[in-house]
Formats: C-alpha cells, structure tokens, sequence
C-alpha cells in the first residue's frame, strides 16, 4: 500500500541489537559515612578516564557504531548526582544525549543536516502531499522497541494510546507515555519522536531527567492496604449544595431581582440550577508506610513560607487633553461626543478620595489613568492607579487600583498592595468582629440593594504577623431557596492594621431563574456517588522532604542551595479519568470534565468487496472521506465534493461552509471564481486536471507535444488536456478501463476520485 512497508524483521533486528541501559535501580543516597562529594574528589580516576567509561556505557546502550567524526563531552555534576552531555557529530547529522554516570540515558536529540537543507532550500509552494514513507503504527514498532532499552530494573513504559488518524506528509510521529516502578505510576513521563522516512529515533526525554531524588524505588512493602486507605479519603469528601448557572435559556418568568443599582453582566435571562460540588480543601493522600492523611498543598506550603514582595503592574499612563478646534470630520465628532459625560481626571480622583473607608489620602499621587469605552451599550470605565513611597525604602510602594463608572464616578472595583519588610512585622489590630462590622457597614452603605440579598459565604482571617500587610478577607453570595448562588458575590477585605478597605470587588448577574429547590436527593448520597466514581491508587508520588540538620550531608547539600529535596513515597491517591465537577441535586448525574472526542475514522459499511475499499478505508485513515457510514462509491461526485475530498488532503480537516470552502478552494488554485458550481458533476479529466494544477504540474502539462498517451482512446483527448493525462498515466494516478480506454468525458465517481487520489499520494516523488 505505502511505497515502503517495515517488515517485523526490522523490528526484531532492532530488539535484539539494543541492550539494557542498567541493570539494577540506583541508589541516590551516599552510602554512610561519607558524602557525594568525597567520593569525587577523593577518586583516582581522571575527569577524562570517567568520560570515558560513560561514553562506551551510551554506545552500547544505544548500540552507536563509529560514523561519527567528531566527539565531546561535559560534566554536570552536584551533590546529588553526576550527568553526561555527551555530543557526535559528523557531515550528516549530530546526536546529543544527556546520561547519568551509570550510562542511563535520560535525553536524546538527533539533528540531521539534510532536514534543515530541505525546509529552507526545496520549499514547495504548491499543494503535493504523498503518504509518509511509514506509517503511525510502524514508528510505533520503533519506539516501542527503544524506550524499554533505555530503562532500569523494575521500570515500565507504558505508552498512552496514539491518535486514530494519520498525518499526510509527516516527517516525524511523536508517542509519550509514563514509567511504572514495580507495576506502578511514579509521575514519571517520557516522550519520544520517530522519524517516518527511516523510522529511526529523532528524540526521546524522561521528565525526572532534572530532577534531584534522595531514595530510590527499592522498597515496595505497604503497612495499608487499599481499602484502609479509601475509608480516609473518604472522610475528607465533603458536597456543599448550591445554585450554578447552566448553559441555557430558560422560558420560565423570571424570578424578581434587587433594583436601584445598576450593574454590569449579562442582561438576558438565565437558569440557575442546584448541583452538590465536591467541597476538598486541599490534595489529600494517605501514606502507605503509615497510614498518615497527608495533604500535599500543606507538605508544599511548608517549605514555601517566605512572602515575596508584591510587585504591581506599571501605571498605565496618563493622557492629556487637547484642543481640537473645528478639523474633525462628523464622524470624528461624533466619537469625540461618546465622552462627553465622562468626569474629569480630577472629579474621578476626588470620587475615589471621598471614600473614607479607602483612606486614600493626599501622599498617594496618582501614577496611571485609563478608560475603556463600551461601544455597545456607551458605559466608560476608568482605571486610576495610586502610590506613594515606603518610608523604609524607596523603591517599595504602598499602591491602590481603583475602577469606576466613568459617569456617575462609582467605585466598581478596588485593590491594593503592600510593600515587603523582611525586618519589619504588621501587627493586627482588628478582632475578626470589628473587621466584619466594617465590611457590614461599608456595603449597607454604598451597595445596599445587592448585599440585602447576600450573606456571608467565606472569610479568612490572618493567622499571624507577616512581613506585608494582612487582611480580613469577607465573600458575600446571593441566597435563594436557602442556598447560596455563588456566581452573584461581593468580596471585600479589611485591613487587620488600619481598618481601611483594602479591596473590593462585585460580580452579579440579572435576572436569574433559580430552579426550585425540590426533590433533591440527600448530601449522603451525593458523597457517595462522587466516591464511587474514583478508584483508590497505590502510586509513587514525588513529594518534598527536608534535608535533616542532624544528616552528616546537611553542610554539603546547603552549600547547594537545597532547602529540601524529593523524595519518591509510596501512597494512595484518587483516582478518576476524567474530573468530577459536581452532582446534579436531583437526579445523581455524575458532571466530569470530557475532553474533546479525537477523530474517529469512519467505517463504511456499504463497500464489502468493492475494487476500491482498500483506498477508500486507507485514505480514511488520514481524514479523507465523507461523514457517515456510507461512502456510496459508484454516486457521481459533484465539484464541492471533489473540493472537500481535496483540501482534506491538504490538512483542512475542519468543516467549513461553502464560502470558506471556495475561498480556501481558490487560494490553493483548484479552481477559479468563475469556475464556481457546486452541484456541477466532474468528469475524469476535470479531476485529474485540478489534483495537476493545485501540484504545480500544469506549468509543463501545457506542452502537450513532448508527452505521449498510450491510452486507446486518446484521440478523444482534447489537446489542452493531453499533457495533464500523460503526466497522469506516467505517475500511475490513472489506469486505463478494461478495454484501455481514459473515457477523459465520463462522469468522475467517488470510488474513482478516491482511487486517482490515492495513487496520486502513493506516487514517487
């Protein structure tokens, strides 16, 4: 079928050539009383004679022969472990590879110069796709047979399942997978790419191959078994029930809402519906050595304790007005016009400095000033920016970021930030009580109509003094039914030392149809449909530890700047394909995040032992073909098929309506405008003169005379038409009917278009 099949010999020669990279796990640790670093400089081996050791460890282990005419190779070594950047090269090509000092290869990269000569110097402008020299499923073979060479003792690749359709004219395929200690997941990842003319390896690369590990995967012995471990996971399950907006339109009436503010988002009628969402306050496991619930955000936050200083965007400038006299078009004035009810720069900073909750006062300068105009509706939003100097250090800054209606100078949003002191504290002055009474009061005040509707959904307090200024952090939703609509929020947060409000921010939609809250199914149940949608996962997970004080090795690892290492544990975790984002409170519904379905390829149920099935099935393959499970073969293909049939094979996969189907048509000169008709029916020669054209072959096929036709009726083949059949028969894209004739004026069928088609992509270049 290809003009190149890779037999299973090839692949069991390249089984049998490569050669297992180590034989055992390798531990990271130093052995006791010594340190990495003196096992180093305390060797007798020159630099040069462990370069060479780890080189013939690589050749062997990738199976390299001596066509390379040069060769280097550099350390990358530390406390932790020592690599290899291992470099050959000759006239044709150059291969990279970075590897342990055991000769485990962890990167691979080869460069061919004949890749590079091809895309810069025989770049073709017109459309000549072929068939790759081998397919998906042959460069699978390949890599399939090279990542388990490279691998140690006890690892597995598992490769993730490759796509269903097939790539016209790819040069490379690309495969990825996971690595399995022991039968089991370690986060592990590898990605390979084969090149499809030769089905040699172009790169391959493990995502640990930077990663600093203490232990090694030796011990696999667990103290909790798997049903110990779900009954902890499930203890943390929580489902908090509450309205979230769904995708449609409803026709009910809709439900009364708040008046006398008047607020941005959508306009149009909404449905709410109710929905238990898991509730999971972190990314628990349970370890398998002690059965300990363990959450990793908090194992992560431990090392991470230091604050960084909050480092705010640039102001965005100010703008200044000027006069434009009587030189404006009308249309230009009428733009000049949507402004006119804007407030001045100065009537907004003052809006902004009336507030005296915000309490900005006359040391912030103002330091950006910017509007948005709404075209749609004519509403201005303007952004204010605000600083002024840390007294403690010149280039810190107390900022405040205001946005308000351009019009009425309403603050519609605000933000602030604080200057970073590692040698200072901000004490908190304010009780949680006093802060929510002025978060009460400023709302009641100046958002009454919507906080009525709300009560408290969330609030943080700051648990202890830090470098930076903290904050009371209130979120107040709307309540229907006596459940919480989180979309409709107003946040607000109270600084703990000034009692200012540091930020502010509202998101409310209107008119809003709430389900009602009936027939819903019990919390209990919900919890257990969520459960039971996850399996619970023995794994090896890559977790922080830190590096002991006490450790002989503390020195040493500190002076490298490690605060804490990795370190692979074995623990439960769980599991689910695809994430759950919620419950549906009335039915059980389990609602998961699906990805896009990948392409599927056809299957044609009405061409049995039709003369052009394996065509037809192949070029489905690649996305060629017509939607359903029907190709009717023998219909008359019509020029909008022939186009679709077509720019398929050029890569425009996509569905496309008839203008940008013509379009795109005319810029890979398929056709002319004036040659536009869709339901037209193509004969032979049409087809063959539009899969010539778009291939750049018509620039000879005009000189008919130096071509010869050997079909019987080639007299009936008008001359300007002549060379494209020539060329045609010559390239094998056309064959002669039972008694050798071209019949150039017979009706082109879909069985015949797939046929010239694929044997115009099997060509010979």
């Amino acid at each position: 079928m290809f003009k190149k099949i890779i037999c299973t010999s090839l692949i069991a020669l390249l089984v049998m050539t490569m050669t297992p990279a180590v034989s055992a796990a390798e531990p990271l640790t130093p052995p006791t009383g010594t340190t990495k670093e003196a096992v180093v400089t305390s060797s007798s081996e020159a630099v040069k004679e462990r370069l060479g050791k780890v080189t013939l460890l690589v050749k062997q282990n990738l199976n390299l022969d001596d066509r390379y005419t040069t060769f280097n190779g550099t350390l990358n070594e530390d406390i932790i472990d020592s690599y290899w950047n291992l470099n050959w090269s000759n006239d044709q090509e150059t291969l990279t590879v970075y590897a342990k000092e055991s000769g485990k290869v962890m990167q691979y990269q080869r460069y061919r110069t004949a890749d590079n000569q091809a895309y810069y110097y025989k770049y073709n402008p017109d459309f000549s796709p072929v068939f790759p020299a081998n397919s998906r499923i042959d460069a699978k073979l390949a890599a399939e047979t090279f990542v388990p060479a490279l691998l140690t003792t006890g690892e597995t690749a598992v490769f993730e399942p490759t796509e269903a359709l097939e790539l016209l004219s790819a040069t490379t395929y690309g495969f990825s997978g996971k690595i399995q200690m022991h039968g089991l997941d370690t986060g592990i990842t590898f990605s390979v790419t084969v090149f499809a003319d030769d089905l040699t390896i172009n790169r391959f690369s493990r995502s640990d191959a930077n990663t600093k590990i203490i232990n090694n995967f030796s011990d696999t012995t667990t103290a909790v078994d798997a049903a110990a471990a779900a009954a902890k996971l499930r203890s943390i399950v929580k489902m908090q029930l509450q309205y979230v907006l769904k995708d449609t339109t409803p026709s009910e009436p809709v439900l009364p809402q708040p008046e006398g503010i008047k607020t941005t988002g959508n306009t149009s009628a909404a449905q709410a519906v109710l929905r238990y969402l898991p509730m999971i306050d972190g990314n628990y496991i349970v370890d398998a050595k002690t059965g300990e619930l363990i959450d990793i955000t908090d194992l992560y936050d431990a090392f991470n304790r230091a604050n960084e200083a909050v480092k705010a965007p640039a102001g965005m400038g100010s703008s200044d007005s000027s006069s434009y006299g009587s030189t404006l078009s009308e249309v230009e004035l009428a733009g000049v016009e949507k402004l006119k009810d804007v407030l001045s720069k100065e009537e907004l900073q003052a809006a902004v400095k009336n507030l005296p909750e915000v309490m900005l006062d006359d040391s912030y300068t103002l330091t950006g000033y910017n509007f948005y105009l709404n075209e749609e509706n004519g509403d201005v939003t303007v952004y204010l920016n605000f600083s002024k100097t840390y007294s403690e250090n010149d280039y810190q800054f107390y900022r405040k970021f205001a946005v308000l209606n351009g019009k009425t100078g309403a603050l519609l949003s605000l933000s602030s930030s604080y200057p970073y002191d590692e040698k200072a504290a901000f004490p908190t002055f304010l009780t949680e009580e006093q802060a929510t009474e002025k978060a009460a009061a400023f709302l009641n005040h100046y958002y009454a109509v919507h906080f009525a509707a709300t009560e408290l959904y969330a609030s943080t307090a700051p648990v202890k003094t830090e470098h930076t200024a903290t904050q009371y952090q209130f979120t107040y939703s709307q309540k229907v039914n006596g459940y919480f609509f989180p979309t409709n929020s107003i946040s607000i947060s109270i600084n703990a030392q000034s009692g200012a409000v540091d930020s502010f921010n509202q998101n409310w939609t209107e008119n809003i149809v709430f389900d009602q809250a009936d027939g819903i199914i019990p919390m209990t149940q919900a919890e257990e449909i969520y459960t039971a949608a996850h399996t619970t996962k023995l794994q090896y997970l890559q977790l922080p530890v830190t590096v002991d004080p006490e450790s002989p090795y503390y020195i040493l690892y500190s002076r490298y700047g490690y605060a804490y290492l990795y370190e692979y544990r074995l623990a439960y975790q769980y599991s689910i394909a695809n994430a759950v984002y919620g419950i549906d409170a009335k039915t059980g519904e389990l609602l998961q995040n699906t990805p896009t379905a990948a392409y599927t390829v056809p299957v044609y149920t009405d061409l049995d032992t039709h003369y052009a099935k394996i065509e037809i099935e192949t070029l489905a393959q690649y996305g060629i073909g017509f939607n359903g499970n029907q190709f009717q073969p023998e219909s008359e293909l019509t020029q909008r098929e022939m186009l679709v049939f077509l720019l398929q094979a050029a890569g425009y996969l996509n569905p496309m309506d008839d203008d940008s189907l013509y379009n795109t048509a005319y810029s890979l000169h398929l056709l002319t405008e004036a040659e536009r008709a869709p339901a037209s029916i193509v004969s032979r020669v049409q087809f063959v003169k539009t899969l010539l054209s778009m291939s750049g072959y018509n620039k000879i096929a005009h000189l008919s005379t130096i071509f010869v036709c050997r079909f019987q009726d080639e007299a009936a083949i008008a001359s300007e038409n002549y060379g494209y059949i020539a060329i045609a028969q010559g390239l094998g894209i056309v064959h002669g009917d039972p008694n050798g004739n071209f019949r150039p004026d017979s009706a082109t069928t879909r069985a015949a278009a797939a046929v010239m088609l694929f044997n115009f992509l099997n060509r010979e270049n």
